[in-house]
């Protein structure tokens, strides 16, 4: 291979900049201002992306998860046919806690439960949006974040004219265990479990309830996400009492049948009879009986697409009895008990990952969920004959540069997202294009060097780790990555045979996803693949983009561009 246009095709300097008044140590030695400058070389050669198609990943006991409907679209109209990505469902199925402190309930004076004495007279599921206050006038105000719409679910009227979603609660009937069957290891749930629990437990929704006044079908047929506050009326003890109210920040929100509870007070009152006869005995034994809620969401119409980020960690279903008192049928109050969501839980995704379109091969994709990532080589190490006869690698005339008194100031990459088939369909959210992409060491399971946390100690989550960077340039459609240190470990290694041998293991396949929460920078096992893992937040990413890769045209083609320090007589 000739040197002249593979390897200075690599290098093509772009700016070169001298220094006034700064001095720097390179390797040991001082240089001053009149003995060095700083250059700049772009790399676009010998980069090499490849799209992978994700298989499930490791999906269970997610605080924060996605619940809804999202199509993410490739082209300039969503209405053009055949140009879905992939259509993302997202359910959640979870077990209940029982409450700490076991409920007991009055007996009469010979010892026996007074007839119909308790009896369940509410029961609602709750599970909060992610929200903030905006102010308090009467009601308070609210605004919710991370909604993907093809409407601002925070600028709509009372009554919108949108499509809506079908939601569903049913009891969960398909066991989840703690432990794989005959081992002391934990068991793993991936994000494929959907068609299993769907098949058992579908049945009997819980959220379909004959009341007065007559249940809003926001709860179950007519479901989106809105900002509204939550009011809700409590149960009387009484005709004659005062009526109170429940108010309570946006969330998923939904009566449920109060039948099947009254069977756990029922069971209380087992337990308060013959201790250890009754199916709430302990939590194992409940989680057997009653194996939890599946929450399922389900179009009504073909355009019927909304989603969003739910904080199911600070989920629970409470349920509202009557309890009449001891000795007398005359004194009547309402109490209640939470089942909070916890245990074992898993989100499930029904996608379709059907690739209809025809990306050439200049783009790749990159989808949350178990949808796709790239593995990205970012100096080859493919041998070829330089002019003197010399067999070598790029990797290996990198290292030699480097070692040549070149200090390295600063190295990025620039990932250019294809305006032409960027994710469309709402002009609310810049096109659902992520807010951050994620690259890390995906030979061997870890982050890379730039991962350093400097952020204000206020920041949120996903805005920390600002060094590593990976944000989305709204202005210039394009995401950098910050990997300076990665490159300078890469390329320091001695030119030792020894040196080679480990330059080459440092030069490790790097992976690229998206993520949602950049701080849960803990991995997630892939299914079916006992090598690699994922960032744990990328199960919790439904969006997709479509970004150029090493092939893209000369302003668009993705690039290393390296800042370096050199002495004038090099």
């Amino acid at each position: 291979m000739n040197l002249k246009p593979y390897f200075f095709g690599l290098l093509s300097l772009t700016a070169i900049v001298s220094c006034d008044t700064d001095s720097l140590e390179l390797n040991n030695s001082i240089f001053g201002d009149q003995n060095f400058i700083f250059e700049t070389a772009v790399v676009d050669t010998g980069l090499k992306v490849e799209s992978e198609l994700l298989n499930p990943i490791q999906s269970d006991n997610l605080g924060i998860a996605p619940f809804g409907i999202l199509n993410n679209y490739l082209g300039t109209n969503p209405d053009i046919p055949n140009i879905t990505l992939q259509k993302v469902e997202a359910h959640y199925v979870s077990q209940l806690i029982l409450p700490t402190s076991k409920l007991t309930f009055p007996k009469d004076t010979n010892g026996d439960f007074i007839p119909n004495g308790v009896t369940v007279e509410k029961v609602v599921l709750y599970v909060p949006y992610l929200s903030n206050q905006t102010a308090i006038d009467g009601v308070n105000q609210y605004n919710i974040n991370e909604v993907y719409s093809n409407l601002n679910p925070n600028n709509l009227p009372t009554t919108p004219s949108i499509n809506k979603l079908k939601l569903s609660v049913f009891e969960n009937q398909y066991q989840l265990r703690d432990f794989n069957p005959g081992s002391s290891n934990t068991q793993e749930y991936y994000s494929d479990k959907y068609n299993d629990i769907n098949a058992v437990s579908a049945t009997n929704r819980l959220n379909v309830v004959t009341m007065t006044p007559a249940q809003d079908a926001i709860e179950n047929d007519e479901f989106y996400f809105r900002k509204n506050q939550i009011v809700y009326k409590l149960p009387k003890a009484n005709d004659t009492d005062e009526e109170k109210e429940e108010k309570l920040a946006p969330g998923l929100f939904a009566h449920l049948n109060p039948a099947r509870f009254q069977e756990i007070i029922d069971q209380y009152k087992n337990e308060q009879t013959t201790t250890g006869s009754s199916k709430i005995y302990n939590q194992n034994i409940f989680n057997t009986w009653f194996k939890g809620l599946f929450l399922k969401i389900e179009e009504n119409t073909s355009d019927s697409k909304q989603l969003a980020m739910l904080n199911f960690a600070n989920a629970y279903v409470k349920v509202y009895y009557k309890e009449t008192a001891a000795n007398t049928t005359a004194t009547k109050s309402i109490k209640n008990f939470d089942l909070r969501f916890g245990g074992r839980s898993i989100t499930l995704y029904n996608n379709d990952n059907n690739q209809t379109v025809d990306l050439s091969n200049d783009k790749f994709i990159l989808q949350g969920t178990h949808g796709k990532m790239a593995k990205i080589k970012l100096i080859s190490e493919e041998p070829f004959v330089l002019p003197n006869g010399e067999t070598t690698t790029l990797l290996k005339q990198f290292r030699k540069i480097y070692k040549n008194n070149h200090l390295i100031n600063e190295a990025e990459l620039t990932f250019h997202v294809a305006s032409d088939f960027s994710v469309v369909g709402n002009t609310y959210f810049d096109n659902y294009n992520p807010y951050r992409i994620y690259l890390y060491d995906y030979s061997n399971n870890r982050v890379i060097s730039d991962f350093v946390d400097t952020s204000a100690q206020n920041a949120s989550p996903r805005d920390r780790y600002t060094v590593l960077g990976g944000f989305y340039d709204k202005t210039n459609k394009v995401y950098k990555i910050r990997i300076t240190e990665h490159i300078k470990k890469l390329l320091s290694y001695d030119l030792s045979p020894t040196g080679e041998e480990e330059a080459q293991e440092a030069n490790v396949e790097l992976g690229l996803v998206i993520v949602q929460n950049i701080s849960d920078f803990g991995f997630k096992n892939i299914k079916n693949n006992s090598d690699n893992k994922l960032p744990a937040s990328v199960s919790y990413q439904p969006l997709s983009t479509v970004l150029y890769n090493e092939n893209g045209s000369e302003d668009k083609k993705l690039q290393l561009k390296i800042t370096y320090t050199k002495p004038k007589n090099n």
